[in-house]
Order: structure tokens, then sequence, then C-alpha cells
């Protein structure tokens, strides 16, 4: 028995955890999904929220710190580095699901077909 009827889709959603917007399938992003999977859950130490913890901190915590380490450039990125940017974590920007890690296209190199050389393969 299909849990939705046919030719249902779902709406755009917030994910429960690390409250991005985007479209997946159930309550979380597949993110927050793997991340609940390898670590328990309790309180945040930084949001108060019961959440998979990693460090005391849950995965939206973990996000806002990242997105503060971009923003300062030079900076090693060691653990104390790491633990005091957790520690400095006071809100959080919300964001969509699947942007983080998203590359850019590469363009392709121009091709110059008057200058370039035939090779005759035999």
């Amino acid at each position: 028995m299909a849990r939705f009827p046919k030719g249902y889709v779902k709406p755009t959603d917030s994910c429960d955890s690390c409250l991005a917007w985007g479209n997946f399938s159930g309550r979380l992003c597949s993110t927050c999904y793997m991340f609940g999977r390898g670590h328990d859950a309790a309180a945040c130490t930084g949001c108060r929220r019961v959440q998979p913890l990693k460090w005391n901190y849950c995965r939206l915590c973990w996000c806002q710190a990242r997105l503060s380490t971009k923003a300062v450039v030079g900076q090693s990125a060691d653990e104390t580095d790491v633990r005091d940017r957790l520690a400095a974590v006071r809100h959080h920007q919300l964001f969509f699901v699947g942007m983080h890690y998203r590359r850019r296209p590469t363009p392709a190199a121009p091709v110059d077909f008057k200058s370039s050389e035939t090779f005759v393969w035999l």
C-alpha cells in the first residue's frame, strides 16, 4: 500500500534537524539522516535542542561554525580553532538543502579551429 496517492508531490519543507529548506522525501534531509545514524542524541551545548551530537554540538551548530570559518580567510583549522568557533555560535543562518558543496561548473576551454593542427592516426 502506497503512503501517498499516485501523482502526489511532497511540497518543499524544512528539515526537522538542521532547519534547511529543500525537497527531500522524509522529515530529515539526507545529511542529517546520516549524521544521526552515527551520533547519539542529547541537548546541544550551543542551541539547547535535543539532536544527534558530535563534540556536544548538533549539525546546525556545526554548519554555522563552518560558515563563520569560511568568512575568515587565512586561519588554520586546527582542533582548538574549531572548538572556539563552535563555542562562539550565537545565531543560526538558515540555508537550502544540497547547496553547501555545490561546485561551479568549469567553463569549457575555448577551441580555436583555425590555429589547431590536424592529427591523422594511421
